[in-house]
C-alpha cells in the first residue's frame, strides 16, 4: 500500500504478466511489488517483432492499465533456392515454421532436408540435390550422315554430356546442331537433325549407333 499525492491510501500492484508474444522488460522482472503510479514496459518475446501500440503500462490503485503493445511473429524470408529441387513451404515462413527440402525425380538429397525459422533466421544450410541415380546412364554414339562431330568428347557419352555437329562442305544443317544425353536418350528425337544437300532433300538423317 502507498500514499497517493491526494493523501488517500492506494493499493500497490503485483508484477504484471505478459503473454505468449510479449514479456516484461528485464529491468522489472526481479521486482514483485510496484507502487501506485509506477510504470513498466513490455518487449516482444523471442521470435516476435513489434507491430504497433505503446509498450508502457501504469499501476493505478492496484490495477495495471491495458497493454497496448502488439507483437507478431517475425518472418524468415526465403530459405534459399535448391538446384534440382525445392522446399515445401506449407507451414509458411514465420517464426517456428519448418520447411522440407525435396529433390526432383532422379536426384538424391545431400544434407539436412529440414530447416526451422528461428529468431535469427533459418537454421542449417541449403542442402544440395545430386544426380546419383544418373551415374549409370549413357547414350549411344550419334552419327550424322554428311556431318562431323565438332564439339564434345569421344564416347562413352554420360548423362548430360553434349555433342555438337557441323555439316561437310556443300551441306546445310537442318535442326538443332547440339545433342544432350538425357535420362531417356538424346535430347533430339530421330530424324530431327541432318545435313541436307543445298539442292536435294536428304535420303538419310541422324543415325544412332551403339558403340
Amino acid at each position: 500500500m502507498s500514499i497517493s499525492s491526494s493523501g488517500f491510501s492506494a493499493q500497490n500492484c503485483s508484477r504484471p504478466k505478459g503473454g505468449p508474444s510479449l514479456i516484461l522488460s528485464d529491468s522489472f522482472i526481479y521486482q514483485d511489488t510496484f507502487t501506485h503510479g509506477a510504470s513498466v514496459y513490455f518487449v516482444c518475446s523471442t521470435g516476435y517483432v513489434g507491430a504497433g501500440g505503446s509498450r508502457w503500462i501504469t499501476c493505478t490503485d492496484g490495477v495495471w492499465s491495458e497493454v497496448k503493445l502488439k507483437c507478431k511473429k517475425r518472418l524468415c524470408g526465403s530459405p534459399g533456392d535448391i538446384l534440382n529441387g525445392q522446399y515445401d513451404l506449407s507451414e509458411g515462413i514465420e517464426f517456428g515454421a519448418r520447411v522440407y527440402a525435396k529433390c526432383n525425380k532422379g536426384y538424391t538429397l545431400v544434407g539436412s532436408g529440414e530447416r526451422t525459422c528461428m529468431s535469427q533466421g533459418w537454421s542449417g544450410r541449403v542442402p544440395t540435390c545430386e544426380g546419383w541415380s544418373f551415374k549409370g546412364i549413357s547414350c549411344p554414339t550419334p552419327v550424322v550422315k554428311n556431318g562431323v562431330r565438332f564439339e564434345g568428347g569421344p564416347p562413352p557419352y554420360k548423362h548430360l554430356s553434349s555433342v555438337t555437329f557441323r555439316c561437310n562442305s556443300g551441306y546445310e544443317m537442318n535442326g538443332q546442331a547440339t545433342l544432350t544425353c538425357e535420362m531417356n536418350g538424346w535430347s533430339l528425337p530421330r530424324r530431327s537433325l541432318y545435313c541436307a544437300n543445298a539442292t536435294n532433300k536428304p535420303d538419310n538423317t541422324i543415325c544412332l549407333t551403339t558403340p
